[in-house]
């Protein structure tokens, strides 16, 4: 599970490209909140990234589309 301050980047994953966000795969970036599902299931994170996408830094990135930073 992600945690806020944790370093991530993002990966290609279904939910991702179902979005049509699949150009943010492979960018980093800080957990800035955890999005929960009403029963407290994580379902994804908001993620300030490291550079601009489409002129923004926040973004909310699904749970499977999200890895350690170190995780490679």
């Amino acid at each position: 599970m992600k945690r806020v301050k944790d370093r991530v980047r993002i990966v290609p994953s279904v939910e991702l490209s179902d979005m049509r966000l699949s150009g943010l795969a492979g960018r980093c970036g800080v957990v800035t909140e955890q999005v929960l599902a009403i029963p407290g299931k994580l379902i994804g994170c908001m993620v300030l990234l490291d550079k601009p996408f489409q002129g923004e830094h926040l973004w909310f990135i699904p749970q499977d589309a999200l890895e350690d930073e170190t995780a490679r």
